[in-house]
């Protein structure tokens, strides 16, 4: 009989441990991850003051790292960028940021990463 989906017989072990989930934070975003988040923030302005994005926005998907942190930031910062959805393989930090300040409003993931605050 399967538990929730695994075939018992198919489980080999199980590994108990205590240790806490941690995740390394992600270096600052650097000039050249600032300079493609600022372009890729321009070309979607452009894209909606043409028309070719409504008003509204639409959902966006990101992938992960700094790169991707600095756009975020990006549109976070920016105020000419309404409030967002968006889909990314791993929710992290910067997302959080943007959620607190309202600019995202929903986002769907697959996983956490989230680094302690000190």
């Amino acid at each position: 009989m399967a538990l929730h989906g695994v075939d018992p017989r198919k489980i080999v072990g199980v590994v108990e441990n205590h240790e806490p989930d941690d995740v390394s934070p992600f270096d600052p975003p650097d000039a050249v991850a600032n300079r493609i988040a600022e372009r890729v923030v321009k070309f979607l302005l452009d894209e909606r003051a043409a028309g070719r994005i409504p008003e509204e926005f639409l959902p966006l998907q990101a992938g992960v790292g700094n790169v991707a942190n600095a756009v975020m930031g990006c549109l976070g910062q920016n105020e000419d960028v309404p409030p967002f959805t968006m889909y990314t393989e791993v929710f992290q930090d910067s997302l959080v940021d943007l959620m607190l300040n309202g600019k995202l409003k929903a986002a769907s993931s697959t996983s956490l990463t989230i680094t302690a605050r000190s």
